[in-house]
């Protein structure tokens, strides 16, 4: 059995936006979708279980072959589109300890902190230091491939 495509997959995770999927040409053009209702998923009442699925679905690209065109690559896209925003809205950023290790953040940084500058970038690790490892609700089964 073959994997599935990107919409195939997109479509599985998110049926709640399956027309919406269908007006996308591709990879780059559905993480833009997905970046706003991320952000739209952090408002009141949060959308906890859109957020985990996110997530996940950022996880499953981030694992699937690489394409030559950035705009079709997946591990791009989530990079690009997602990661490099995260940190730049309060609500995501102070939700990171819950999704991320410091660890993983502080591997990626070229892209977490892509539009921070350095005192920004200081203050999300100082983020995680505070937060208790111990108590965090990780979501992930398995660690993050490092993104593009």
């Amino acid at each position: 059995m073959s994997e599935p495509d990107w919409r195939t997959k997109a479509v599985e995770a998110f049926p709640e936006m399956t027309e919406v999927f269908e007006e996308v040409e591709n990879p780059m053009g559905l993480w833009l979708t997905l970046a706003d209702a991320f952000e739209r998923a952090y408002d009141e009442p949060r959308d906890e279980s859109l957020i985990q699925r996110i997530y996940a679905f950022a996880d499953w690209c981030l694992v699937q072959k690489r394409e030559k065109d950035a705009d079709q690559d997946l591990p791009s896209c989530v990079a690009v589109c997602f990661y490099e925003h995260i940190p730049t809205r309060k609500a995501s950023r102070e939700d990171m300890p819950r999704w991320f290790t410091w660890q993983e953040v502080a591997g990626m940084r070229s892209i977490f902190g892509y539009h921070l500058a350095d005192d920004e970038f200081d203050q999300l690790r100082r983020l995680f230091a505070d937060s208790d490892e111990s108590s965090r609700k990780r979501k992930r089964r398995q660690p993050r491939k490092k993104a593009a």
